[in-house]
């Protein structure tokens, strides 16, 4: 990254106005969470490459689609750092944006959904003895 400056402030304004930072450089999606590793950011790629839509939900921080990815990249996510295999990325963002979608949070049976375990097994997570979620 670099560092830009605009009117120095040190009295040798021309008077010209310069553009502002943010017409200067398009803006790259999310742009509101720098923070993402380069490999989070490579993720964010591949899933919008693959999308109906190019990756226009994923560009929304108030997505279940862009909420899934936030998981998906984090520590309980499991993608980076080693976890899963990264063949089941698309597998987990699918099911991650299922629950986020469907307000898993507020599920009766959530019980091991968007743990680090398989995803093959969310749905048959131990519990008082019913049968499924």
């Amino acid at each position: 990254g670099g560092l830009l400056a605009t009117g120095g402030g040190d009295g040798n304004d021309s008077g010209t106005k310069q553009p502002s930072p943010s017409s200067q450089f398009p803006s790259m999606a999310p742009s509101a969470s720098p923070s993402f590793s380069a490999e989070a950011l490579n993720v964010l790629e591949l899933l919008k490459k693959d999308s109906l839509d190019s990756g226009a939900a994923l560009e929304d921080m108030g997505s279940s689609q862009y909420q899934a990815f936030e998981w998906l990249v984090g520590p309980n996510g499991g993608i980076l750092d080693g976890g899963p295999h990264f063949s089941r990325l698309v597998q987990r963002y699918a099911l991650a944006v299922l629950y986020y979608s469907t307000g898993g949070n507020n599920w009766i049976r959530s019980d091991g959904w968007l743990s680090l375990d398989h995803e093959c097994t969310w749905w048959s997570q131990p519990h008082d003895g019913g049968s499924s979620p």
